[in-house]
């Protein structure tokens, strides 16, 4: 990560990439957030943890995703361009470990 973050032009290049497919992610998973109640349509389901687990996982990538974006470009702005570009991996991970629970399920 040292040479991505050696220059303050080079980290504003990634993070601007990372930016970039990070709102892609954001467009993609508010659909899906949009939509996700309708995990609960089944009689009973309510009362199915698995779909409480599937529920809060979809609606917590939109989320994850915009404040990953707000606070990257703050951490980039206080000069901290390494924990810039960490923070801005953070919804790769969730979004990870969220497929992974569900695979788990």
């Amino acid at each position: 990560m040292g040479f991505l973050t050696k220059t303050r032009g080079r980290s504003a290049l990634v993070l601007g990439g990372m930016t970039v497919l990070l709102g892609v992610l954001l467009v993609f998973s508010s659909v899906a957030a949009m939509f996700s109640p309708m995990i609960f349509d089944a009689p009973g389901s309510t009362e199915n943890p698995t779909a409480w687990r599937i529920f809060f996982a979809v609606v917590g990538v939109p989320v994850v995703t915009l404040l990953a974006i707000v606070l990257s470009w703050v951490a980039f702005f206080l000069q901290h361009y390494q924990i810039a570009l960490w923070i801005s991996l953070v919804p790769v991970l969730y979004v990870v470990i969220a497929l992974l629970l569900m695979g788990f399920s």
